[in-house]
C-alpha cells in the first residue's frame, strides 16, 4: 500500500467514526483508541481481551463438572 492509499485509508475511517460519534459516542470513541494504537499497545489489549475470554469458559466448565 502506497502512502497516498494509507492517508486515503487513514481518511475513511476517521470519517466512519465521525459519522458514529454522532449515534454512538461510546463506540465512537473504543473505535478512535483503536485505530490509534500502536503495536505495544494492540499487543497487550489482544492478551488482556483473550483472558477476559477464557474467564466465561473456565466459569462454565468449572458449572459443569459440579
Amino acid at each position: 500500500m502506497s502512502i497516498s492509499e494509507d492517508d486515503v485509508s487513514h481518511q475513511n475511517v476517521q470519517q466512519k467514526i465521525t459519522d458514529l460519534r454522532t449515534n454512538y459516542p461510546l463506540a465512537a470513541a473504543i473505535l478512535e483508541r483503536l485505530h490509534n494504537m500502536d503495536l505495544k499497545e494492540t499487543t497487550t489489549a489482544m492478551f488482556i481481551v483473550d483472558g477476559l475470554d477464557l474467564l466465561p469458559r473456565i466459569r462454565a466448565m468449572l458449572i459443569l463438572q459440579s
